[in-house]
């Protein structure tokens, strides 16, 4: 005969062993995740190249040389960017009296570029290309080739001198085409002009 302790004793150790029970499924069906968001900031980074120049080096030419060049600016950063090109030749003189400037002619502008300060073929100015560069992208080429004149705009042949070398230096510069995005109030911006003027005035 089962007396009320004894009958309590069994509710009780059913009671413990239900508990336990229901612990261990609830342990069993527990889970935990951790992600973790690595952020990397894109970069804008363009190269100047031009298969037509003997790497750093200088090139010998005379007078009354068709000079071929060929500069163009590939974008080798992570996001798409608009660029711009400074085209510059060096003041020096080449004899008593004379200035490069007087003796080079600066072949066609592409296209694709526009010069929005100084003119073209001149000591220095700014060329913008028209269209954005996404990453590995490269422009078309600036220019394709310079004129090394006998004579300057008076009839003066070139004269040797101490100082008879220039050198054109083609300089670029990049800006990212967006800041952001629409749905966080960034910016896209329209034009490479419009770009520059804001993120590089």
């Amino acid at each position: 005969m089962v007396t009320r302790r004894k009958l309590l004793l069994v509710v009780l150790a059913m009671l413990c062993i239900t508990i336990i029970a229901v612990s261990f499924t609830i342990a069993y069906l527990s889970d935990q995740r951790t992600v973790t968001n690595t952020f990397t900031f894109g970069k804008v980074k363009v190269d100047v190249l031009e298969s037509k120049w003997p790497g750093s080096g200088g090139k010998t030419v005379v007078p009354g040389t068709l000079i071929e060049k060929d500069p163009t600016v590939k974008n080798t950063g992570t996001v798409a960017c608009f660029v711009r090109a400074t085209i510059a030749v060096s003041a020096g003189f080449m004899g008593p009296g004379q200035h490069i400037m007087g003796f080079i002619e600066m072949g066609a502008l592409n296209s694709n570029w526009v010069v929005r300060d100084g003119t073209w073929g001149s000591e220095r100015c700014i060329v913008y290309y028209q269209g954005g560069l996404a990453k590995g992208q490269e422009t078309p080429k600036i220019f394709e080739n310079l004129t090394l004149k006998e004579q300057d705009r008076n009839g003066q042949a070139l004269l040797e001198g101490p100082n008879n070398t220039f050198s054109i230096v083609v300089t670029a510069e990049a800006v990212q085409t967006r800041v952001g995005t629409a749905e966080a109030g960034g910016t896209v911006y329209a034009t490479p002009e419009a770009a520059f003027a804001a993120l590089m005035p």
